[in-house]
């Protein structure tokens, strides 16, 4: 077989997986480092400068405000049907959470920094979103389908990990659960 075709059927059977992964989705037990915390990543992002302070971070910076850290790729259908739904939970958690959507097209075969950023200006999101040169982040975090979702509690270990499209129901009952274990 040519290498195309046979580049074909992997982002084929992919694209596929997203689509299984969503439907219905799944919690997965919590990934942590070694000292209990989210695994630390820097990352580049292609909106929320004026949220986050700066253009470049690392996750570490965040610590002190939960986390949504939402895993997507621009050719992922189940990641884009669920950005709305994440655009309004974000409008109405925004002083109490950061949701920060990271793109990893770029290690799976589903798109390019370029493609995500015309993504998210087409579809009106404003919550922070980039990338991160950082391959060992699929491992890290166990992204075996997308998008994944990380809930970090806000000194920095995972509450909860979600595997396939959230609507925002859930993505709000996850949030205030992790809010209400902070309080604790």
């Amino acid at each position: 077989m040519k290498l195309p075709v046979v580049l074909a059927i992997l982002i084929g059977i992919f694209v596929l997986a997203c689509f299984i992964a969503s439907t219905p989705p799944a919690t997965v037990p919590p990934n942590t480092s070694e000292k209990g915390l989210a695994p630390n990543f820097s990352f580049n992002l292609y909106q929320g400068e004026d949220i986050l302070g700066s253009e470049t971070k690392q996750l570490s910076q965040l610590r002190g405000t939960p986390v949504v850290l939402n895993f997507w790729a621009r050719l992922c259908p189940p990641c884009w049907t669920e950005m709305p739904e994440l655009q309004e939970f974000n409008e109405e958690f925004q002083d109490q959470i950061i949701l920060l959507g990271i793109d990893i097209g770029q290690f799976t075969g589903l798109g390019s920094p370029r493609d995500a950023s015309k993504l998210l200006d087409s579809m009106g999101i404003t919550y922070p979103a980039g990338f991160t040169d950082d391959g060992d982040v699929v491992e890290q975090y166990k992204v075996l389908a997308m998008p994944t979702t990380v809930f970090i509690d806000g000194e920095g270990r995972i509450f909860q990990k979600w595997t396939g499209a959230l609507d925002r129901g859930t993505v709000t009952r996850l949030a205030k659960a992790m809010l209400a274990q902070d309080v604790n």
